[in-house]
This record gives structure tokens, sequence and C-alpha cells, in this order.
């Protein structure tokens, strides 16, 4: 379990549904896609974690979402969490690439939130992030700064224009509606005492 679980932070959480239309821009294609490797036993660690991960996740929606008036500090919330190569410890990227299909360059999607603006986008969980409204993140030093710097400020608009290239098939370009919610991450204490708590800046 150790192997998922020193995979990327867990970022925000999710949004709500924006019926979204997905165009193809097949001359775009111009990414190498990842040959994946089988790895039973990584694929099966990473499933069980991934289903942790949804699941808290959909828990967190509704009070993100539903408290933001609340709290001191918001965000906007496009319903999908990234994660890139380095996220992960060294000797582990070899497993990342060939399961994830992550590249040693670029920003790609880990997880989306069912019901989210990302989900009703039809953006998909290992989908590289090419751009944010025509600004260009594939291949640049430091992709992981520039998709932040860049994503801060895309997300606060009404509408955010993507560009992504799936594991298989052409590049889309899809657009979305961000929410607004509470900056505020869901950490897991595995107790068997029921014991949800916040300090404000925890869940």
């Amino acid at each position: 379990m150790s192997l998922a679980a020193c995979s990327a932070q867990t970022p925000p959480v999710i949004t709500a549904p924006q019926s979204e239309t997905r165009r193809d821009t097949s001359s775009l294609d111009n990414i190498k896609t990842n040959t994946r490797i089988d790895n039973p036993q990584f694929s099966d660690v990473l499933e069980k974690y991934k289903t942790l991960n949804q699941r808290l996740l959909r828990l967190l929606a509704p009070l993100r979402l539903s408290n933001e008036h609340l709290c001191p500090k918001t965000e906007r919330d496009p319903g999908f969490i990234t994660h890139k190569l380095k996220d992960y410890p060294p000797h582990m990227r070899i497993m990342a690439q060939d399961v994830l299909g992550l590249s040693d360059k670029g920003i790609f999607i880990r997880s989306v939130r069912r019901g989210s603006p990302a989900h009703n986008a039809q953006i998909q969980e290992g989908d590289e992030v090419l751009a944010i409204n025509g600004q260009i993140i594939a291949n640049r030093p430091s992709p992981s700064k520039f998709y932040k710097a860049l994503s801060r400020n895309a997300f606060n608009s009404e509408q955010t224009y993507m560009t992504l290239k799936p594991a298989q098939g052409p590049v889309y370009e899809t657009s979305l509606r961000a929410q607004t919610a509470c900056d505020m991450q869901g950490v897991v204490i595995f107790s068997e005492d029921i014991n949800g708590q916040t300090d404000g800046e925890e869940i």
C-alpha cells in the first residue's frame, strides 16, 4: 500500500455539473503516448488507493462547496486533481510511467470526481493537460509551477478552456466552469472511532 500512498499530494476537491462540449483537434496530435506495461500487483494497489481517494473527495465536496461563504479562504475548483512523475519517489517512477502513463515532463489528470464540471466536460483520468486558455504547458522547464500560476487565474474566469491529450486518441479541447469552494484539504486518520473534525484549516 505504501507504493501508492507515496504518490502525489491530494490537492483540492471538486465542483458541480455543467453541460460542456468536447471538440476533436487532431491537427494538434503531435504528442507521443506512453507504452504501458501491465503490472498486476501495482495496479491492484493503485486501484484500492484510488477507490479510497475518490470516496474521500466525494465526501469532502459537499462540505467544501456548501460552506464556502463561511471559509476565510476559498479557491476555484474545477473538479479534477493533477499529478506529475516527480510527485513519486525516484525508485517508483518507472512503475508510475508504466502503469499510470506518466512521462518525465507534463501535467496529467490523476482523478476526476463524478458529477463535477471536469466530469461533465468529459475530462478523463490519464489525460495530459497541454494548454489552459490557449497557454501551452507541455514541455516547459517547470510545468508544475507554470500550471499552478496559470490555473489560478484561468479557473477564476467564468469559462475555462482546456486542451488535453488522452493516453490513446487525438488531442481534444473542452471547457468548464469552476466552482468556488473552501480552500481546505481532507486528511484521513485511520481509527476505529468516529472522529470527524476540523480545525478551520483541515477536515
